[in-house]
């Protein structure tokens, strides 16, 4: 009867570890989420953003557009808008069925760009009610938000439903 050394059971072993690891993981496709839980997680993301802007307009109150928009609402668009890069952050750290994939990545881009320019505003004293509505309503977001719901990734916004 041959004789294993330690070396080879030890080796032996580590190979049995690894291959049922990549077993259970299945070689890394199985750990893309569904539909059902990419949708929840975009619509998680979604109703903490919107809440974020609310709180951004209920401060602001009843305004004309060409009004300036005043320091306490600037200063707390700037905190939305850094929220809506940690969200937009958090989702790109997904992973989502692959059909999804690319409408989900046009929303992280769309929310990263909207925020941006959301955060720059806010350093501006001039910035107007009609400029910051403007920004909110960006159309690569609407589209991008769009077609996550088309894929039925997303809720509609209530203007769509």
């Amino acid at each position: 009867m041959k004789r294993l050394s330690k070396h080879t059971t030890t080796r032996s072993t580590l190979a049995a570890v690894l291959a049922a690891s990549a077993l259970a993981t299945g070689c890394g496709g199985e750990d893309r989420l569904s539909k059902d839980e990419t949708a929840k997680e975009v619509n998680a993301t979604v109703q903490t953003v919107n809440g974020e802007f609310q709180q951004v307009f209920q401060l602001l109150g009843r305004r004309e557009e060409g009004e300036r928009v005043p320091t306490p609402v600037r200063e707390r668009l700037k905190r939305a808008a850094t929220s809506e890069l940690r969200e937009a952050d958090e989702l790109d750290a997904i992973e989502p069925p692959a059909e999804a994939e690319q409408a989900l990545n046009q929303f992280v881009r769309a929310a990263n760009n909207q925020a941006d320019a959301l955060a720059n505003a806010a350093t501006r004293t001039d910035l107007t009610v009609a400029d910051m509505a403007d920004l909110l309503e960006a159309a690569e977001m609407r589209t991008a938000l769009l077609e996550l719901v088309r894929q039925g990734l997303a809720k509609a916004p209530p203007e769509h439903q």
